[in-house]
């Protein structure tokens, strides 16, 4: 399992349980909330019951969410409402759900966050809390009042050849959960802490863990709360955070703090001894700066590139000696929604059967049924029970009704437009993207020193970068900056730059020349009904590398042309490139070949130019222009120095090279170019093979 990493900036964390979006109310105005300083929270996490039945209900209630907190610092871990509906082993299911919406699923999972090691599984129950002799009692108590028992079905998949789904679950089956999830805890208490002695572990549960949070015991307490005393007393976490029994109750055992952080129902009634949720959900983790072994196996962590040895014309230099990485998020990038390809016609047919045979046999209570409790079947003798043969009426409401169901799929997921081999080609974007983002200024500060030390004439260009990345950095936003268009004569350098600084930020880079590009359309894509409509360079890049902010770079933006169709419709790549460079459109960037909107605001777009003067108005308005010199002469020396020395170039070798630099300069002004042919042409003589 790898370890996931939460930057640290305030070190604030908010940590709540039980939202139940289900019911359409705001929780946080119900409990004094909103009035929080959301901004300032590195991440929020919601400990189970986010909504009844994911499937159907995460994405609103992430939506909402999302009103308060940016997605990319929300973590959900699903509680027992959240597999309404679904398996009990659909943890798959709900993680492919939570990336799709752009949030960090949890389950078994352990963060990082400053010096605090957070430890997250939904945890379930053993029944066993009023000892081990009541188990059977308290699961037969849970079995017919817990709705769990008639919402979540068992892990078993396919029918069984009469056409009937899975059954649902048992106690026997959460506990056979609890068990698994209680060892992984065991499991990862007892490893050292990665931030040794000073540093603190959190636990988050949905379910219990102590008698002394269950308040009033009551037959059904089991159903919520297991007695790990042992557990916490052997391993002494800091704090244990849990849900599920909407009783905001606070108890200390040995040396850990147990909150019950439950938002709960409106009609929930208060029990003696809570506490204003306010007191209870908030924690606040210690600065730690973790060493590079530290950062090993960490998602959000990510190791820079590293040059080969290997540098071609105008790649001169990639090694980046900074101190930290950068991390990694995840954005959703696809405005559409993705249905399993398994849930055909005839799958949902046979569940829709399945679910109306079990219906019409389930156990009736009548009058002679004892209150609060539910008869099962086996006390209904074999002549009283209900017939569940299924009419042909049945049978065509049934088809019907998954007709209606597959084509309110199509209408919402946005892609019903798309033949099946296209809609396939997107399926990958369901689970969201991958994003660099800066963990500190101090790293944008090392960036930009080294990107500077590399080709100080370009500093105006470093400048933009710098002060951006530094934004990036504050907000937590993925990394990028703002369209920059360098206007200077040939051969100053800034392909080369424009290479450097992809290679400093560790994004793919595409280099697009827009005097051989057939007008926007190998940037943008060509729509339907051209004969050859395909995707832009901008999707297949995204596609290819599943990163949501590439760098661009356009050389020769001035020369530039214009495709004319046969019914005198003019395109061309400026007016291509205006909807991807406007902060107000480029969240809803509608693909021309796809038809599909994409969120392409966090793609790095730098132009160069040679003559700005053919640059239209509205296009210059979307850039930061750059003015940008020839290098020096001395500048160039330095460069020579800096690169031969990192191609391996012999003493003797740079001193040649030197040489034929200045005899060049006697004669006209040596451009970056000529200093790079100079280069190759001396790491070349220096490792051809010798006559003996």
């Amino acid at each position: 399992m790898t370890t996931l990493f939460i930057p640290f900036k305030t070190g604030r964390l908010l940590i709540l349980a039980d939202l139940h979006h289900e019911e359409g109310l705001d929780p946080f105005v119900m409990f004094g909330l909103d009035g929080l300083d959301w901004d300032s929270f590195d991440a929020v996490i919601i400990a189970g019951d986010i909504a009844d039945d994911a499937a159907r209900n995460w994405v609103p209630a992430i939506d909402f969410l999302s009103r308060y907190i940016m997605r990319e610092r929300l973590c959900i871990l699903p509680g027992n409402h959240d597999y309404f509906c679904m398996h009990l082993q659909a943890d798959d299911d709900l993680h492919r759900i939570a990336a799709a919406a752009d949030v960090q699923f949890l389950q078994k999972s352990e963060l990082h966050h400053g010096a605090t090691r957070i430890l997250a599984s939904t945890l379930w129950t053993d029944f066993a809390l009023l000892g081990p002799d009541s188990v059977p009692q308290s699961t037969a108590v849970a079995q017919p009042w817990m709705p769990d028992y008639r919402s979540i079905f068992q892990a078993r998949e396919g029918a069984d050849g009469n056409g009937s789904l899975p059954e649902f679950i048992t106690p026997e089956d959460t506990v056979e959960v609890h068990r698994d999830h209680r060892a992984w805890l065991e499991q990862k208490l007892a490893q050292p802490h990665f931030a040794g002695p000073d540093g603190e572990t959190i636990v988050i549960t949905h379910h219990g863990p102590s008698m002394l949070t269950a308040g009033k015991l009551t037959p059904q307490s089991p159903a919520f709360h297991s007695d790990l005393s042992d557990l916490i007393a052997r391993f002494n976490p800091s704090r244990w955070y849990f849900g599920h029994s909407h009783r905001r109750l606070r108890a200390v055992q040995g040396s850990t703090v147990i909150c019950n952080v439950s938002l709960g129902y409106p009609e929930d009634s208060r029990v003696p001894g809570e506490h204003p949720l306010s007191e209870l959900c908030l924690f606040e983790s210690k600065p730690h700066w973790p060493s590079a072994a530290e950062m090993e196996g960490k998602v959000g962590i990510e190791a820079m590139p590293v040059a080969d040895t290997k540098v071609d014309v105008d790649h001169p230099s990639t090694r980046l000696p900074v101190s930290q990485s950068l991390g990694m998020s995840r954005i959703q990038i696809i405005h559409a929604r993705f249905f399993p390809v398994s849930e055909t016609q005839s799958v949902l047919e046979q569940r829709l059967t399945g679910f109306l045979k079990r219906w019409r046999r389930r156990p009736q209570s009548g009058p002679g049924s004892e209150s609060g409790t539910l008869s099962g079947s086996q006390d209904i003798k074999e002549n009283q029970q209900p017939l569940t043969a299924l009419s042909n009426r049945d049978y065509q409401r049934i088809t019907a009704r998954a007709e209606r169901f597959l084509e309110c799929r199509r209408r919402a997921s946005n892609l019903g437009h798309l033949k099946d081999a296209d809609r396939e080609r997107l399926r990958p974007l369901a689970a969201g993207v991958d994003v660099s983002t800066i963990p500190s200024r101090d790293l944008a500060d090392e960036i930009a020193a080294t990107v500077h030390a590399a080709m100080p004439w370009m500093a105006g260009a470093t400048q933009v970068i710098w002060e951006a990345f530094h934004d990036c950095a504050r907000s937590g936003r993925p990394l990028h900056f703002p369209p920059i268009l360098l206007n200077g004569p040939h051969g100053i350098g800034k392909t080369v730059w424009a290479r450097l600084v992809s290679d400093q930020i560790g994004v793919p880079a595409e280099v697009v020349n827009a005097g051989s590009e057939n007008a926007g359309f190998g940037v943008a894509g060509v729509q339907r009904g051209w004969s050859n409509a395909r995707p832009g360079k901008l999707i297949e890049c995204i596609l290819r590398h599943r990163m949501g902010n590439p760098m661009f770079f356009v050389d020769e933006i001035d020369k530039a042309g214009t495709a004319t169709s046969d019914k005198g419709l003019s395109f061309s790549l400026e007016a291509a490139l205006l909807s991807l460079l406007e902060p107000a459109s480029n969240s809803m960037w509608a693909c021309p070949f796809f038809e599909v909107a994409f969120d392409v605001r966090h793609v790095s777009w730098l132009f160069a130019t040679n003559d700005i003067s053919k640059i239209s108005p509205p296009f210059l308005d979307r850039c930061r222009v750059v003015h940008v010199e020839a290098p020096t002469l001395e500048q160039l020396r330095e460069f020579v120095r800096r690169v031969g020395t990192e191609r391996g170039l012999s003493e003797d070798s740079i001193w040649a090279v030197l040489a034929a630099l200045d005899q060049v300069a006697t004669r006209h002004r040596p451009s970056l170019r000529t200093v790079l042919r100079l280069i190759d042409k001396a790491v070349w003589l220096q490792s051809r093979p010798r006559p003996n």
